[in-house]
């Protein structure tokens, strides 16, 4: 398994989850959001007029932000500490259906593969390799974060 692409994935994911206990923090806290004095002199005066308004538009996005990356974001990662813990990792035998085509800019690439043995699909993140449809592959993923590596690549 790639280390270093779990390491990424697990600390980007603890930094959601530190800035989403700030949010939660700012959403319950009784202050309003905005503060006129800080604001650049010309819109010190719309700021005071709308501040409940402002206020309660900045809180309802940062509650649309928790509530997506609370189960998209975090309890994905909780829920692969165990596989980590313990070097434990799912591996498929499967077929490319599809590909991203970004190029050299990123590391990983987000493949679609069909198991070979149950026929189900899965959405995975994978090491960056040059990847063809209908390509073969053996790979080591994360049940959970859908991350992984290729680890055999088989020609048929």
């Amino acid at each position: 398994m790639d280390y270093a692409l779990v390491q990424k994935t697990y600390f980007e994911r603890f930094l959601v989850l530190v800035f989403v206990c700030y949010l939660i923090f700012k959403i319950f806290n009784k202050k309003t959001l905005l503060n006129p004095k800080n604001a650049i002199p010309s819109k010190q005066e719309f700021i005071l007029k709308h501040n409940k308004k402002l206020d309660l538009i900045a809180r309802i996005c940062m509650v649309t932000y928790v509530l997506y990356s609370v189960p998209y974001v975090i309890f994905p990662a909780l829920q692969d500490i165990p596989y980590v813990a313990k070097d434990k990792y799912n591996i498929i035998q499967c077929k490319t259906i599809s590909h991203d085509n970004v190029g050299d800019m990123s590391k990983i690439r987000e493949i679609e593969v069909v198991d070979i043995n149950s026929g189900n699909k899965l959405y995975l993140k994978v090491n960056y390799t040059p990847i063809q449809e209908n390509q073969y592959f053996t790979i080591v993923y994360l049940p959970h974060l859908k991350i992984g590596k290729i680890i055999d690549e088989k020609a048929q």
